[in-house]
């Protein structure tokens, strides 16, 4: 009798464990981002001339206003994957031409795919996350590739609704592409109908 009693409260709380593994996982979402694309700190911080006591260390005069879309779902708990699309107008400063010069901004297409890794599942009020993953660029007709890594905070606003803030430092892949900083705030939204 007391074996089975066990057995029983066992499958019970392996039931319930399982309930709240999908029930707090991210479900399918649609995400608007406004954010800056910023070159200038990434080169002065690589350059070792972003001092808190010299430079700034972020200057918003030099950055670029940026707006995207993207799509977010859970993989557990505790992983999204999340796919973006940002445009920004900007001079893209080529790494291996430092010197060439645009006759002014033109369009910067990014699209990247990235896996987040949640401290604690979408049931919680506040979310911080880490994220990595790999992106194309497309600029004047030429493309390249990215790695973004980054961090961020998701904050539930309501039901299955997040606003997010987030910070990306973009690794160039290819020669020509640039380190460069991305920062984004948005809203995160279901698009499924909840029961």
């Amino acid at each position: 009798m007391r074996c089975t009693v066990l057995m029983l409260l066992a499958l019970v709380c392996g039931t319930a464990t399982n309930a709240q593994t999908y029930e707090h996982k991210k479900q399918p979402s649609f995400q608007l981002n406004f954010g800056l694309s910023d070159f200038q700190s990434a080169q002065n911080f690589r350059a070792g001339n972003a001092r808190l006591g010299g430079k700034r260390l972020v200057n918003p005069n030099q950055m670029d206003p940026a707006f995207g879309l993207g799509y977010v779902q859970g993989l557990t708990n505790h992983f999204d994957i999340a796919a973006t699309y940002l445009l920004s107008s900007t001079v893209y400063p080529y790494r291996d031409k430092p010197n060439t010069s645009f006759a002014g901004a033109s369009i910067l297409q990014e699209a990247d795919v990235s896996l987040r890794m949640k401290l604690l599942s979408d049931n919680y009020a506040v979310v911080p996350y880490l994220q990595g993953g790999i992106g194309a660029s497309a600029y004047r007709k030429k493309f390249d590739a990215f790695m973004p890594v980054g961090a961020g905070l998701q904050v539930r606003l309501g039901g299955h609704t997040f606003a997010n803030a987030n910070v990306q430092y973009r690794l160039p892949v290819t020669a020509r592409a640039n380190y460069h900083f991305v920062y984004t705030v948005g809203i995160i939204s279901s698009i499924k109908s909840q029961k």
